[in-house]
This record gives structure tokens, C-alpha cells and sequence, in this order.
């Protein structure tokens, strides 16, 4: 099974007197991937006043222009070949979000670099992962495309450890994702900001779509075209910015704040208390795992929808006319209506 989907790989390497460079890419990188690679490169982060204290954080990725981009830095060993070179970073830009598979051919690429110091030995590795579907290190394992399942990459998220965190206030970001809302997640913390936006999207397990997740942004530039996104931030200044998103998550004070102008689409009625008390029971309960709770929010979110659909004349369509005719409350409405356009289900 060949990596199909891995899309280039390069080094940047920060030499002992605190220099750093882009060394080697194959088959390239443009000067704007680069650029950014570099800035969310932790080896520059000791030249950079806003970042200076932070510590080499050992892997990172985030998402631009559709594609993923994977780092892992590392500190060079003893036996090392790059003798001049203290630091130095894989990246990886691929087309798919597969942390743990990146990660793990990272891996077995930085101990190939930093025991031969040659960017051939890690083109050879490259050709073989993109054409056969794997790859070795003598002293660091055998890569296995096979290996990594998608499924299983959506599972590794920490859902349980998000709700325990937030609460019966959770329902507001489940509200969020299933109605298609623009999300910030702020954690002053890099590592802990990755941990927490991954379990987000398994909110609505439904969709299998995690090209909306934008896990590491400083600015909202990147995200002016999407009509909704779940973004994470270690730029605090984000909040005040309140016109950009709809929903903010503070992961360092454990806080949730609604913009204004959302306000109304966040009203909870009885459906979400529903839905909240059963994410709370579940994350509670330490017999349970997050395949459970993500199980048990999908069996609500679909009984929900299955029921929208079946307020209209056919199962693929429903009416703003036919939701109406309901006589919900106000509250359960709008909801239904929001979702309804969230699913693409009504026709106006």
C-alpha cells in the first residue's frame, strides 16, 4: 500500500551557534510553505521574542491551503553525523490528517538524518514509503502504511478529557460542530492546544470530515474564504476579534465564550440537555472510553436527524414550511432549522 498521499519532505537544521536553515526538500516546497513551516519550526522559537521561553516541542502540525504539514524536531544524538548541527526538523506535507502515521514515519526519517547527516539516505526512505507503502531504520522500527487506519486516528482523540474539562457547558461546542459554526480554541500551550482541538470534530462523528480543523493558526487570514472552521490559537489577541468566530474556547482558564451575534443560535432547549447530561454521565464514568462517548453522541445526533428528516414529504428534503407546521418551541426550531441547512435537508 503505497503513501499515496504524502506530498513532499524537507529539513531545517539550527546549527551550533543558533543559525538555522532549510537545508534539503524533495520534490519541493514553495517559499510561502516554507516560510510558514519555519515559523511553526520550534527550532526558531529561541530567536523569537514572543516564543523565546518556549520549549522544543518534539512534534506539531497544522493545516494550510488543504494540505497537512508535519514537524518533528529533534535534538542531534552523540553519535551524530551532522557534527555542526544541534537541532534539526523533519517535515512532512501530506494530504491527509493522520498524526500517528506521520509522526511515526518522522520518526524513523530523523534517526536515518541524524546517524548518516545525508539527505540521499532520506530520499531513498521517501521513494520507498510513497511507492511500497514502507520503510526501516536499523535502529528505529519498520514504517507500515497498513498500519495507520483512518478510523483509528479519529478515535485517538481525548473526547472524554474535553468534556470532563467543560462540562454540561460541552453542549455549546457539540451545538457548534453539528451546525457548521466557526470555533476558536486558545491554549497558551502548544502540545496541550493539539490535545484539545483534536476531539473536537468527534463531536459530530457523522460527518467524517475533518478538513474543517485548522489545529495551530496566529491570525485569521488563513481562514477568511471557510464559512466554518474549528481553529486553534496560541495568540490570545484572537478573542477580541469576536466578528471572526462564532464560539471561543479558552483551554487555559477552561472557559467557553459566545460572540455576540450567535448568541441566538446557541439557545439550549430541552433537545441539548439531553445530549449534555448523557455527554457528562458518560465522560464521568470511568468504565467508559471515548469510543463510547463517541458512539452514544452519534446515536443522539442521528435520531435527531433521522427525525428532521421525517418531518418532510420525502427523506432527503424537509421544508422550512414542514419544520414550522411542528409548532416547536422557538428554541428547538431554530436549531432544527440550522441543522437542517447544516445537512443540506431543507429547501426554502
Amino acid at each position: 500500500m503505497a503513501l499515496a498521499s504524502l506530498n513532499a519532505a524537507g529539513i531545517v537544521e539550527r546549527d551550533k551557534n543558533g543559525g538555522i536553515m532549510w537545508v534539503w526538500s524533495f520534490p519541493t516546497f514553495t517559499d510561502l510553505q516554507k516560510d510558514i513551516a519555519m515559523k511553526k519550526c520550534c527550532l526558531t522559537w529561541q530567536t523569537d521574542k514572543q516564543m523565546k521561553n518556549m520549549d522544543i516541542i518534539p512534534f506539531v502540525y497544522y493545516q494550510h491551503s488543504k494540505l497537512w504539514f508535519y514537524i518533528l524536531s529533534t535534538v542531534t544524538s552523540e553519535e551524530t553525523a551532522v557534527k555542526s548541527v544541534s537541532h534539526f526538523s523533519i517535515i512532512l506535507c501530506g494530504k491527509d490528517f493522520n498524526p500517528e502515521k506521520y509522526s511515526a514515519l518522522s520518526r524513523i526519517l530523523s534517526r536515518c538524518y541524524d546517524v548518516s547527516g545525508n539527505p540521499v539516505i532520506i530520499l531513498e526512505q521517501y521513494l520507498k514509503v510513497l511507492t511500497l507503502g514502507y520503510c526501516q531504520s536499523n535502529n528505529n522500527g519498520v514504517f507500515k502504511v497498513a498500519d495507520f487506519d483512518i478510523q483509528k486516528t479519529y478515535l485517538a482523540a481525548k473526547l472524554k478529557d474535553f468534556i470532563n474539562m467543560f462540562g454540561m457547558e460541552s453542549v455549546l461546542v457539540y451545538v457548534a460542530v453539528v451546525l457548521k459554526r466557526r470555533v476558536v480554541v486558545f491554549h497558551d500551550r502548544i502540545q496541550a492546544l493539539l490535545d484539545l482541538i483534536r476531539a473536537i470534530p468527534s463531536l459530530a462523528w457523522h460527518q467524517q470530515d475533518w478538513s474543517h480543523l485548522h489545529p495551530w493558526v496566529e491570525d485569521f487570514s488563513e481562514l477568511e474564504e471557510l464559512p466554518y472552521f474549528i481553529t486553534g490559537t496560541t495568540n490570545l489577541d484572537l478573542k477580541s476579534a469576536s466578528e471572526n468566530y462564532d464560539l471561543f474556547i479558552d483551554g487555559t482558564r477552561e472557559t467557553i465564550t459566545l460572540s455576540t451575534h450567535a448568541k441566538d443560535t446557541f439557545a439550549l432547549g430541552k433537545i441539548h440537555k439531553d445530549i449534555a447530561k448523557t455527554m457528562v454521565d458518560l465522560a464521568s464514568d470511568i468504565d467508559s472510553t471515548n469510543q463510547d462517548l463517541i458512539e452514544a453522541i452519534d446515536v443522539k445526533t442521528q435520531d435527531i436527524i433521522s427525525k428532521l428528516r421525517s418531518l418532510g414529504g420525502n427523506e432527503d428534503r424537509v421544508s422550512l414550511k414542514e419544520i414550522k407546521s411542528k409548532k416547536f418551541n422557538q428554541t428547538t426550531e431554530n436549531f432544527l432549522i440550522n441543522l437542517a441547512i447544516a445537512e443540506r435537508l431543507i429547501d426554502s
